[in-house]
């Protein structure tokens, strides 16, 4: 763009937030406070807002996970904000250590959210089988696939979970994902996987429409 035009494109761009702004760590301090259980709280908030490094989600993350388990090591918590997703994982799917779970469940959906260029219909993704095979019926793999569509939504727009629509809350989760070696999500699986399922949406809608 030219310098004229980016001028006058300037007012539609959304608002920035300087991570070290001191009113925004302030804030960040005041929600952590407030929203902490227990008694004993100072040492606490120091620890997440001086990990947080001024991303309010995650210290909204940590607050949640130390309200669930307050033996939860301050010192002890991941630089980043995929990471510290990640970590949850590990404490949410204890007897996963070989992730045979993870690729099954969570890997497909996330490998669809990471290539989608909008928000996606919760049916949509929680149906992405790995591989692109069919969603199977058991009810031991339907109970396991909503634990992990629960995972999932916590790193989606919460607004958009209320309505039933998944899109990544944080643009480093598909730069973190398509990275790591633990827990590495192919992009082209997403590719392969939401093409599938937007032809499968184009069929169904064209049989419903031709009465069949």
């Amino acid at each position: 763009l030219d310098n004229d035009t980016r001028s006058k494109l300037q007012p539609l761009s959304g608002a920035r937030i300087d991570v070290k702004d001191e009113h925004n760590l302030k804030d960040i301090e005041c929600y952590v406070t407030s929203k902490l259980q227990g008694n004993d709280k100072e040492s606490v908030v120091k620890a997440i807002c001086d990990s947080a490094k001024g991303v309010f989600m995650y210290a909204s993350e940590v607050v949640r996970q130390y309200n669930e388990d307050p033996t939860i090591d301050m010192n002890a918590l991941p630089t980043g904000l995929a990471e510290l997703y990640m970590d949850r994982y590990r404490r949410t799917f204890k007897e996963d250590k070989q992730l045979v779970s993870f690729h099954e469940h969570s890997k497909p959906m996330l490998a669809m959210l990471m290539c989608s260029r909008g928000p996606l219909p919760l049916e949509m993704v929680q149906a992405a089988v790995a591989g692109g095979g069919v969603v199977p019926k058991c009810d031991a793999w339907i109970v396991a696939r909503q634990q992990h569509v629960e995972f999932v939504q916590r790193m989606c727009v919460g607004s958009l979970v209320e309505v039933g629509f998944l899109q990544f809350s944080h643009k480093s989760f598909p730069d973190w994902l398509e990275q790591n070696e633990t827990f590495r999500v192919e992009k082209m699986e997403g590719e392969v996987l939401l093409g599938a399922a937007c032809v499968k949406a184009v069929s169904e809608k064209d049989a419903a429409s031709a009465g069949v």
